[in-house]
């Protein structure tokens, strides 16, 4: 038998071997990345898929949810402010005595101003935007923070029955400020509120002769800017002082208009008669007794003749001894003739004297012109509050 080349069976073997090589490189199917891979798929088609379904039927979703909700006009509930009522019992959330069947509570908001601000809640809410949108609540809050009857954005909730109700912390009315023929409700922090009456017929203090007008923005009140001057800012700072004290009743308001000037300012009492105050409570001017002993001379003149006046047109209890003034000014100042005192004044009635200290008399008629007493009586200290 013929022997074959070796050059033959070298490469023979050689491709035996590479074969052998070959099957044993051949890896098998990957079922587990093939089912991975499949899994995504299916994920990000259900995805796409929901996303298409939501896109196409959500529309139609609200637009039926918008036809039921509307069905129903919308009723906007205010909280309006209380009338005080103890701290203990106040709510910490605007809203949670307007839950209901809570029983309606006093308010010292009048009537009429209650429907202003309800006829504009409603038109802010009858706006352009759907049931479910948030628009109409955005304009609702909006309006109700520039009324000027609100401190800061009031609370809205849209609740079951396409209702709205509105609650938040109210600006408290401190003083009107008789400016331009008219009485501008003012706040506490001085900032002035929406309503504005005839000279006397708000029962409020009345702060006299204010060296500003009230702030204005295009030609209109700016309800959101306090009103200028630091008279204005003294005068509330006075006003808070006296409204703790017992003769309170009798104060009428705040002659302010010689602040600017001379840093004077002036009760003027119920009885059209005028108590020269001197300088802010907070920063008395030189001189001048403290706070505390001014409040000391009205209680004293309060102890002795019922009235903070004690009977006179005009009396200075800033100085260390009482000034008296029944001159022909102070007699103009009572009867009106003077700027910045009320309007329509009472007649004064028949002066009394003050008591003076011991040691010391008075006439038994009031003085025709300025006359000092002594210091006030240390006793009365503690009536001064």
């Amino acid at each position: 038998m013929a022997r074959q080349p070796e050059t033959a069976r070298t490469e023979g073997a050689a491709n035996a071997h590479g074969n052998v090589r070959s099957g044993a490189s051949a890896q098998p199917f990957r079922w587990g990345m093939f089912f991975a891979y499949f899994t995504s798929f299916c994920v990000v088609a259900m995805v796409l898929g929901v996303v298409v379904a939501f896109l196409l039927g959500v529309r139609p979703l609200e637009a039926r949810a918008e036809q039921i909700v509307s069905t129903e006009p919308p009723s906007i509930i205010i909280h309006w402010p209380e009338v005080a009522r103890p701290a203990a019992t106040a709510a910490p959330d605007p809203l949670a005595s307007m839950s209901p069947g809570t029983p309606p509570v006093a308010t010292w908001l009048p009537l009429s101003d209650q429907q202003g601000l309800l006829a504009l809640a409603k038109a802010a809410f009858d706006g352009d935007g759907g049931a479910l949108s948030p628009d109409p609540i955005a304009r609702v809050a909006t309006a109700m923070a520039q009324s000027g009857w609100f401190v800061g954005t009031p609370t809205i909730r849209r609740e079951r029955g396409n209702v709205v109700r509105i609650g938040g912390t109210w600006r408290i009315p401190a003083a009107v400020v008789r400016s331009e023929g008219k009485d501008h409700l003012l706040s506490w922090d001085a900032m002035p509120m929406p309503a504005s009456y005839e000279p006397g017929e708000a029962r409020l203090p009345v702060i006299f002769g204010p060296a500003l007008g009230r702030p204005l923005k295009a030609g209109a009140p700016d309800l959101s800017t306090a009103w200028p001057g630091e008279d204005i800012a003294a005068s509330l700072e006075l006003l808070q002082l006296l409204s703790s004290q017992t003769w309170f009743s009798q104060v009428a308001g705040i002659d302010a208009s010689r602040f600017s000037s001379e840093e004077v300012l002036t009760i003027v009492s119920t009885f059209n008669t005028r108590v020269v105050w001197g300088g802010r409570p907070s920063r008395p001017r030189m001189g001048e007794v403290s706070t505390r002993q001014k409040l000391v001379n009205i209680a004293q003149l309060h102890h002795d003749s019922q009235r903070i006046d004690s009977g006179y047109p005009e009396i200075q209890i800033f100085g260390r001894w009482l000034l008296l003034d029944n001159s022909a000014r102070a007699k103009a100042a009572a009867e009106g003739q003077v700027t910045g005192t009320p309007e329509a004044p009472a007649q004064p009635t028949q002066p009394t004297p003050v008591a003076p200290p011991p040691g010391q008399s008075v006439p038994s008629s009031p003085p025709r012109g300025p006359t000092t007493l002594g210091p006030v009586i240390p006793e009365v200290a503690r009536m001064a509050g």
